[in-house]
């Protein structure tokens, strides 16, 4: 056995009557395996979280609902779209506790809100917000007096903004109009701001000995510092100088020389002896 299902095994408990014949443990105790999400699901709903996919705003107390606000929403099923289920979820407001309906639209790919809340198209201002109206969009769809309406709007704000977008384009135009200009002056800002972050970034590496920033040395620093005239060194000190110049002085073969003559003189001695043996 898995260390998990170890672990999902100690929190059942079978009472002493469970015989292990009749069906699984939750037959035996007329319970469901998701607990309380599935007190309903004899009626086909079952408790999930439902995440909110856009802005909202409550028809009730007018509180906006803001896009990825979650819920314990109720989930059944509604219909069908070809082979597509249509699902269908309730929830409560939580300012006004009024119900909230909103079902799955698999024809368009979105959420459709069905009661209690309705989506915001302009979320800069939820208290001045458009709201999505099915009815009212059919309605408009059909007659062709507000299509004519809506065109004549269309072309009066074109024509109310087209100073502001030929001002736009303009400054686009004077500022883009020279490629090689632009590109030099942005090579150069970068290299300014290249030796500024590495000139931050050599102060950083220095090694930081005192708690306070030392100031640039001025003229009289310098003046000061070369007249500076320090104690003599102890007599103990003076005679290890002379000792360690002593030593540098000398060379470096004087020892495999010495070194060497002695093994002459030793094999001579030898030779003697053994003259002497014989």
């Amino acid at each position: 056995m898995s260390t998990l299902k170890a672990s999902r095994a100690d929190g059942f408990y079978y009472p002493p009557e469970y015989d292990f014949v009749g069906g699984s443990i939750n037959k035996f105790q007329k319970s469901h395996p998701l607990g309380v999400r599935a007190k309903k699901i004899d009626q086909g709903i079952l408790v999930v979280r439902y995440e909110t996919p856009f802005h909202v705003k409550c028809e009730k107390c007018e509180n906006m609902i803001g896009k990825g606000v979650r819920f314990n929403a109720e989930k059944k099923q509604v219909g069908n779209f070809h082979s597509t289920k249509i699902w269908e979820f309730s929830m409560k407001c939580p300012s006004c506790k009024n119900k909230i309906v909103v079902r799955t639209d698999p024809e368009h790919c979105q959420y459709r809100y069905i009661q209690g809340a309705k989506q915001i198209l302009n979320t800069e201002n939820a208290s001045e917000g458009q709201f999505i109206e099915d009815a009212q969009d059919k309605i408009k769809a059909a007659d062709p007096f507000k299509q004519l309406e809506r065109n004549v709007q269309d072309i009066q704000q074109a024509e109310a903004k087209k100073p502001e977008i030929g001002q736009i384009i303009k400054d686009q135009d004077d500022k883009f109009k020279d490629d090689f200009l632009v590109n030099l002056k942005m090579r150069r800002k970068f290299k300014d701001e290249k030796k500024i972050i590495e000139e931050k970034e050599r102060i950083e590496k220095q090694p930081k000995n005192f708690a306070l920033r030392l100031v640039t040395p001025c003229t009289t620093d310098i003046r000061e510092a070369q007249n500076t005239k320090f104690k003599q060194q102890s007599q103990a000190g003076q005679n290890t100088r002379k000792d360690r110049e002593k030593i540098r002085a000398q060379d470096i073969f004087l020892h495999s020389k010495n070194y060497s003559q002695y093994q002459n003189q030793n094999q001579i001695e030898k030779a003697k002896k053994m003259e002497e043996l014989y």
